[in-house]
């Protein structure tokens, strides 16, 4: 019912180009969560690169997730850490790709569990902004998703957008 939350976070701009930040959090006395990120653009290239790196120090109670609907099932979340990395790079005008990937460890092969387990995660995006002038911009994305226990997820998406004035639709 009661506990006490410290968060720090520090930024530091690099230039006009990026930017770094770094965060730890504690509960109490305990560490819960640590998180780094990088954050650059070069509008010249029309290239911007995206990294982070978070790590959950604290094995996690459901009651930490009381206002969150999945809180009962969750039951614990067990230390883990995660790393994500995603190049975007505008071909043109109108076309743009974006690679990325994402995985997941935990600290203890024994606490694996529905929400709680170990994955790779690799997806690319093709989008095309503004194609017509009008407004209309869409994405097609593909990504694999891969585990220890061999269950391999493909998946694909695409969204539909329409901006116009401070108006913006979106079918996804």
């Amino acid at each position: 019912p009661e506990a006490t939350l410290a968060t720090v976070q520090l930024t530091q701009r690099l230039g006009c180009w990026g930017n770094l930040i770094a965060g730890y959090q504690q509960l109490d006395l305990d560490p819960r969560v640590a998180w780094g990120m990088f954050n650059g653009t070069w509008p010249r290239h029309d290239v911007a690169v995206r990294g982070s790196v978070r790590t959950q120090i604290l094995e996690e109670k459901e009651q930490v997730y009381d206002l969150d609907p999945y809180y009962a099932i969750l039951l614990e979340l067990e230390p883990y850490w995660e790393a994500q990395l995603s190049v975007s790079k505008g071909l043109g005008r109108v076309w743009a790709v974006e690679l990325g990937g994402q995985v997941r460890a935990l600290y203890d092969d024994e606490d694996v569990g529905d929400f709680n387990h170990e994955f790779a995660r690799l997806y690319g995006t093709l989008s095309a902004r503004d194609w017509s002038a009008s407004g209309w911009s869409a994405a097609l994305t593909g990504e694999w998703y891969s585990t220890d226990d061999g269950e391999d997820i493909g998946a694909a998406g695409f969204e539909v957008e329409r901006r116009r004035g401070c108006w913006r639709w979106t079918c996804a």
